[in-house]
């Protein structure tokens, strides 16, 4: 593809040889004369000459060392859009593989993509152009919108639905049972898990997370959201929109997420737990009780709101100092005369 077709393409304006042919994208240190990289700021210069790239996207001219390149307010931005033009330009392969189980009264949009050793179980309903990646399952009267991907070993259980342009990685499991238990000092009483767990729109769920079926109504993901891997969210919890959780965070029963917060890694909600819209989870903490003020920064365990925390947080082994010198002054002053 010639570089001004690329520039046209994501709205951008070239700089240099607009018939310079481009055929695919690379960083710095390995990209190829052929390949277009990105610069997104002045202290990585010295490594774009140095480059072997043949032309790149930057927010100045002069940042392309008298190379040929594309102009653009937010270069990582518009290098993502080539990185989907390319991927836009692999052929796509459609079908049902002929190792793959249908079940009965199963619909299927056109096309689709149905990949080897899938099971598709009674009444289920997959979208226009969406794609089931091998070893996956599809349990019975499931949903999927359309334009959705599953990569290989996805597991949608029965009655569950994913909506459009959904991407799930592989080893995600949605709708297993809840963690929901009577106790006794004869046993566990299980409690029935009878809802069902709802992927909206434009989700994105890294690999092996487990998003939970809910007691009796719906466990949610709301549109937009991004999980990385290893996410845990138990049993009717609402995960509100544009909301972004990092690996190994998990999530106690009919938890609540506000609209586009951001929880970081390892972080742990205990159950019934409100967290707020707009807030940040810093990573590591122990949400232990609703965190009602919107737009805040959460930090520790259990998780304090940062502003308060930060003025002795950063002092603790200075405030471990002052306690040995107590402890050493209370020494003196018991061993003292009365």
């Amino acid at each position: 593809m010639k570089l001004k077709e690329i520039a046209e393409k994501i709205n951008a304006k070239v700089a240099g040889d607009g018939e310079k042919e481009i055929n695919w994208v690379g960083s710095f240190a390995h990209a190829r004369p052929d390949q277009i990289s990105f610069i997104t700021n002045e202290k990585y210069l010295d490594k774009a000459k140095a480059s072997s790239a043949g032309a790149f996207v930057v927010k100045k001219q002069e940042w392309t060392s008298g190379k040929p390149g594309i102009l653009a307010d937010d270069p990582y931005r518009a290098f993502v859009a080539i990185e989907n033009l390319f991927l836009a330009q692999k052929p796509q392969k459609w079908g049902i593989h002929k190792t793959a189980i249908i079940g009965e009264r199963v619909s299927l949009g056109s096309p689709v993509y149905i990949g080897p050793y899938v099971v598709i179980e009674d009444g289920a309903q997959i979208g226009d152009r969406s794609r089931i990646g091998a070893h996956s399952f599809v349990g019975e009267d499931c949903k999927v919108g359309p334009d959705t991907l599953f990569h290989p070993q996805v597991t949608l259980l029965e009655r569950c639905t994913v909506g459009a342009r959904c991407i799930i990685h592989s080893g995600t499991v949605i709708g297993g049972d809840g963690f929901g238990f009577i106790p006794g000092k004869d046993g566990h009483t299980k409690i029935p898990q009878l809802g069902i767990a709802e992927i909206q729109d434009d989700v994105e769920l890294g690999a092996q997370c487990m998003i939970d079926r809910a007691s009796l109504d719906k466990t949610v993901i709301g549109q937009g959201t991004k999980f990385d891997n290893d996410v845990h969210i138990a049993h009717s919890c609402l995960i509100g929109k544009n909301v972004m959780i990092m690996a190994q965070t998990g999530f106690g029963g009919s938890g609540e997420v506000g609209d586009n917060s951001v929880i970081s890694g390892h972080v742990v909600v205990r159950d019934h737990a409100k967290i707020a819209p707009n807030s940040t989870i810093t990573g590591g903490s122990g949400v232990a009780w609703d965190l009602k003020e919107p737009g805040k920064i959460w930090f520790g365990f259990p998780a304090f709101e940062f502003d308060q925390v930060r003025p002795w947080y950063f002092h603790i082994p200075e405030h471990v100092q002052l306690l040995e010198k107590l402890k050493k002054l209370a020494e003196k002053l018991e061993a003292a005369p009365k």
